[in-house]
């Protein structure tokens, strides 16, 4: 077996570990945010079926230059499946439902906006990558999230945010596990003073909230 090559890939693979960067704790610098009293203004969703989580989340950035983030809504969106029904034949009722659902917390969102609202949500799975019980779930739920928001004006869609991606912003782990993706999450929202964090009750709504704080290091979303 020739192990030149493999030890030619192992030195250029730690060569490429070296020049990355290393990650640091995310800071109000990090954030496209504009200048109170303008306020940028985000719906973060982490779809599901069973357990949605959408989160209305406000930016801004203070005269003396701090970033200021505000919740104003956290929803967790449960549907069950009609009786008699299974299969895709129930997702597929679930997903209509969970437009529907989606719709209203739109409405309630655009209580509390001035401005566009841009709508963001978690990248599903890719398929076949794990063994999953309703691989479907994701795809549709994200789907249903997409539908309600054509029925509001003023809205832009932002490239979805991967679990690993928002991980990782967090956390620095791009494989962590709820638990240690959760308690970085809490102590973030604690270091940037986020307004509103009580809201945040369950596992859907602090996922979103992740995706959410993520899509703020992005540029603004603009009319095209």
């Amino acid at each position: 077996m020739n192990t030149e090559a493999l030890a030619a890939f192992a030195v250029k693979d730690a060569a490429r570990r070296a020049a990355a960067p290393k990650w640091q704790p995310p800071e109000g610098s990090d954030f496209f945010l504009p200048r109170y009293p303008k306020v940028r203004w985000v719906v973060a969703v982490d779809q599901s079926l069973s357990a949605c989580g959408a989160v209305l989340l406000g930016g801004t950035r203070m005269p003396d230059g701090s970033a200021a983030f505000g919740i104003e809504q956290a929803w967790k969106i449960v549907t069950e499946a009609p009786v008699g029904t299974k299969g895709f034949e129930a997702s597929l009722q679930r997903a209509v439902e969970l437009s529907r659902r989606f719709k209203d917390f739109l409405v309630h969102a655009w209580l509390h906006v001035e401005g566009l609202l841009e709508l963001v949500h978690e990248a599903p799975p890719p398929t076949g990558v794990a063994r999953m019980r309703s691989p479907e779930s994701s795809l549709l739920a994200a789907l249903s999230f997409r539908i309600a928001g054509e029925y509001s004006t003023g809205v832009l869609y932002g490239d979805m945010v991967s679990a690993q991606a928002h991980k990782y912003f967090v956390c620095g782990n791009r494989n962590a596990d709820k638990a240690e993706h959760h308690r970085a999450l809490k102590q973030l929202a604690v270091d940037l003073g986020v307004e509103g964090f009580d809201l945040i009750k369950n596992e859907a709504t602090r996922d979103a909230f992740s995706v959410g704080l993520l899509h703020f290091t992005r540029p603004p979303l603009e009319v095209r």
